[in-house]
């Protein structure tokens, strides 16, 4: 059973606030601001591409620092362009009268707290991304960082992950293929894809393929455990190897290896 952590009790505050402020606003205004999380959530990944291009592509940072400030810093700059777009709108709708009605207020509650639930689900997964770093900064735990039940849930339900890291997924979905490949035995269907068996065949994959912790963590999609692994770095650094690695369907694969065999 987890204990009550730190981040669990900013996560409730958080939520609290946002119903609040959104029973003050009503539910007019909590409309543009849930547009804007949503919006921040799903597209972060897609515009942390060129932020982390622009602002860290010679940083000497460590690879989870750099994703998560670059996820961070294009969410906020999606969530406010959005959120002053639609308080500019709403305030001109509200021109002519400035009175809330109290179902305008509850419904305002309402969706205050889905937009607290959205922004705490975004910033936990940030903060998971980040396990490696906390654990190097506070070994013992002092500061109740982990282990807490927001965190262990977004740990087991990360659906952002994949799209907060493609490029991660897709070498999750490669070592995979490799783990099934032994696993199962169908070692007939790399055959007749040489890319992908030569790149499965590369040094750095088989020291990868044979440490069972690390595998173990690839086949459950555990992005903060194998992100901070210095030898994921290093092939998602390598352009040639990251070039390789996009170019192959590796999902398909997958299906090809884990589909019955019949006799």
């Amino acid at each position: 059973m987890t204990d009550t952590m730190t981040v669990d009790i900013i996560a409730i505050f958080l939520i609290g606030v946002t119903i609040f402020l959104g029973w003050r606003k009503g539910a007019i205004s909590q409309l543009g601001q849930i547009a804007a999380a949503v919006f921040a959530v799903l597209g972060a990944s897609y515009a942390a591409v060129p932020v982390r291009e622009v602002l860290f592509s010679e940083s000497e940072w460590s690879q989870p620092a750099i994703e998560v400030s670059s996820l961070l810093i294009a969410g906020v700059s999606i969530y406010l362009t959005i959120a002053i777009a639609g308080w500019l709108l709403v305030r001109a709708m509200r021109a002519v009268s400035e009175n809330l009605s109290r179902l305008d207020r509850l419904g305002g509650s309402v969706l205050g707290g889905v937009k607290g639930l959205l922004l705490s689900y975004f910033v936990l997964t940030l903060l998971v991304l980040l396990d490696a770093p906390v654990q190097r900064i506070d070994p013992s735990n002092a500061m109740a960082l982990r282990g807490g039940t927001a965190t262990t849930f977004v740990e087991e339900n990360n659906v952002l992950a994949p799209w907060q890291l493609p490029d991660l997924a897709e070498l999750h979905a490669a070592l995979k293929l490799r783990y099934y490949v032994e696993e199962l035995n169908r070692h007939a269907v790399l055959h007749d894809h040489a890319r992908a068996n030569d790149f499965l065949r590369r040094d750095i994959i088989e020291s990868m393929s044979q440490d069972p912790a690390l595998m173990e963590a690839i086949v459950d999609d555990r992005f903060a455990f194998t992100l901070a692994d210095p030898r994921i770095r290093s092939v998602l650094s390598d352009e040639e190897a990251r070039t390789t690695l996009l170019s192959i369907d590796w999902e398909s694969l997958l299906k090809e290896v884990q589909r019955p065999v019949h006799s």
